[in-house]
């Protein structure tokens, strides 16, 4: 015999995905990031020219170190939270609500800015394939982020598959480039480096030079969080799958942009207006033709459906956030396919609407993306440090101390990146993300305190009682007699004593008309007809009177309400019906010693 929870658990678990598939789900974020950060590193180096092509390997491999740390830390947070949450739940833990919030907020700009980035990255991958479609860019952003947000609501499992080949065919391709371009280059390497121009007059290669080149580098690395905010999309045991994901992520990201920083240096490639990185190895690779033209469009499609991860992460995070009261509640519930639809639906439409507002300029989005997630990693590192001693004192140790250092560093060399970017990208647009992380902060400790409030006026003093009761009586504006107010006057019978039709006409004679029409029906000795004319007032002025009147006569008495509407199949035809008995539960919700139910009536099409 099978069970309703036992067949819950089956059909949930069927939603779910493994390893490969929450690759496919979580990584396109971090994976399409090596379309644009070892360029972005490049690029910061430009301007001293030939000297500054020594420092980046060195800054690569800082960046591929970092990645290890964290990939480290984020095994263990996945360990020791399995329901998800990252950075926000081992933070509140072990830092208070202040850290845990800070963080959380910091993950919520993060998400929604990847994917304002993502998608504008990729359609102007896009435009420069076919300068035609310039015109269009904005319209092309809002469209791909509605169609990645609907792809979202049918489910994580379906999601992954239908991004799983676009996913790893670019890492395929990007791995197969860097290693032919490694071992046997396509064209010979010029004997004159074009990495650098050589301009009369160098800058020397600074810190500050070093640090722009650092933190634009650091921006590969962002979405490597994803899949310790996302563990419960996981199988059981998810936390088991969700580490291996994990691994398998930092493998890859690392594996690709050493690949393609090692290979730009052997091609000399250098972007240019007109090419990015990737091409310029691409065609030194293997040449103007297949492959340079099937890794362009890779990488587009690589980097729209990089914002996927977003709608993975922020609605699972949200829901934890809302569980703790942080956040409204709407972000607590599940459609059928097990995904958080409120989250997605507001990711998508904050997003869009950021789109819109720069003018899906890239350029002016860049400078507020990654310092919210480079927060959220320092906290997750200094936290799992924090973690990690306080387990140790108390005869539980869940991190070895000889790995503290390293976790240590790590949290370092992300605090240097949340740094430097305010730092450097005030001006540009950073300084949004300053005031917008504290907003969003007050806002959920807002959200808290109003949710405590209600519960506190809400609490019962123990032991509860429940005295039996009903109301006095059941109130039910009556337009005509016709099938809906019948079954609806019928209803109100079982529910109160005394049954009052409230019939408001237009005027005298339309109500002595319709009390001649009430006389002759066969009704019940409960049912009493209360009739009236609006004179100068409006219908919902002259019901809203007799409410208040018989609420005067009968005080400390319940009246309820019951409104009749229309129902039907067809969703446009609610613009046809209901809304004065819409606009009437609106009044009388708030209403003291009222009870308001709208009573559906299913409309039958007529048989012909």
């Amino acid at each position: 015999m099978t069970t309703q929870g036992s067949s819950n658990t089956r059909q949930t678990q069927r939603l779910l995905v493994g390893v490969w598939a929450g690759l496919a789900a979580l990584a396109p974020d971090a994976l399409s990031s090596i379309a644009y950060g070892p360029q972005e590193m490049i690029i910061q180096l430009e301007p001293a020219g030939l000297r500054a092509e020594w420092y980046i390997l060195p800054l690569g491999f800082v960046l591929i170190f970092l990645l290890g740390f964290l990939v480290f830390s984020y095994r263990q947070i996945i360990q020791s939270y399995p329901n998800g949450g990252g950075s926000y739940v081992i933070g509140q833990a072990t830092f208070g609500s202040t850290i845990g919030i800070l963080a959380g907020s910091s993950l919520i700009i993060d998400y929604i800015m990847t994917v304002a980035v993502s998608v504008t990255a990729g359609v102007d991958a896009l435009v420069s394939a076919f300068p035609s479609l310039q015109h269009d860019m904005v319209t092309a952003d809002v469209l791909i982020i509605v169609a990645i947000m609907v792809l979202n609501l049918q489910g994580v499992r379906k999601t992954a598959q239908v991004l799983s080949p676009v996913t790893y065919l670019f890492i395929a391709m990007i791995l197969m480039m860097a290693t032919v371009g490694l071992v046997h280059p396509f064209q010979p390497i010029a004997p004159h480096p074009k990495i650098f121009p050589l301009p009369s007059a160098l800058p020397s290669v600074g810190v500050l030079m070093l640090l722009r080149s650092y933190t634009s580098g650091s921006s590969a690395l962002t979405g490597i969080e994803s899949v310790s905010n996302a563990v419960p999309i996981f199988k059981a045991p998810s936390a088991k799958f969700a580490k291996r994901t994990e691994t398998l992520l930092g493998i890859f990201l690392g594996s690709m942009y050493v690949g393609v920083i090692l290979a730009a240096l052997r091609e000399h490639a250098m972007p240019t207006a007109h090419m990015t990185l990737l091409q310029q190895i691409a065609q030194e690779t293997f040449g103007h033709g297949v492959f340079f033209y099937l890794l362009s469009f890779v990488t587009m499609a690589i980097l729209a459906i990089g914002a996927n991860t977003s709608f993975t992460g922020l609605p699972q995070l949200a829901s934890l956030m809302s569980w703790d009261q942080w956040m409204p509640r709407m972000f607590l519930f599940r459609n059928d396919q097990d995904v958080y639809r409120n989250g997605i639906f507001v990711l998508g439409g904050v997003a869009a609407f950021l789109v819109l507002l720069f003018n899906g300029n890239i350029n002016r989005l860049i400078p507020m993306y990654a310092i919210g997630v480079y927060l959220s990693f320092t906290i997750a590192q200094v936290s799992l440090i924090k973690k990690a001693l306080t387990d140790r004192r108390a005869g539980k140790p869940t991190v070895q101390l000889r790995v503290l250092p390293f976790v240590a560093i790590g949290s370092l060399l992300t605090m240097a990146v949340v740094i430097s970017s305010i730092i450097s990208k005030f001006q540009g647009g950073a300084w949004i993300i300053v005031i917008a992380i504290p907003l969003m902060m007050w806002g959920m400790v807002s959200i808290r305190r109003r949710y405590r409030t209600v519960d506190q006026i809400l609490s019962l003093a123990q032991p509860v009682h429940i005295p039996p009761s009903r109301p006095s009586a059941v109130l039910v504006p009556v337009d005509t007699l016709n099938q809906l107010t019948v079954q609806a006057l019928h209803t109100a019978q079982y529910l109160a004593p005394q049954v009052i039709a409230l019939h408001i006409a237009p005027n005298e004679a339309a109500e002595q008309e319709f009390a001649a029409v009430w006389a002759q029906s066969d009704t019940h000795g409960s049912l009493h007809l209360r009739t009236t004319s609006v004179q100068n007032a409006s219908v919902m002025e002259s019901l809203m009177a007799y409410i208040e009147d018989w609420q005067q006569q009968n005080p400390g008495q319940v009246l309820w309400v019951i409104l009749p509407i229309l129902t039907s199949k067809n969703p446009w035809e609610g613009f046809l019906y209901n809304q004065f008995e819409r606009s009437l539960h609106q009044q009388l919700v708030f209403g003291h010693n009222i009870m308001v139910t709208t009573m559906p009536f299913p409309l039958q099409q007529p048989s012909l």
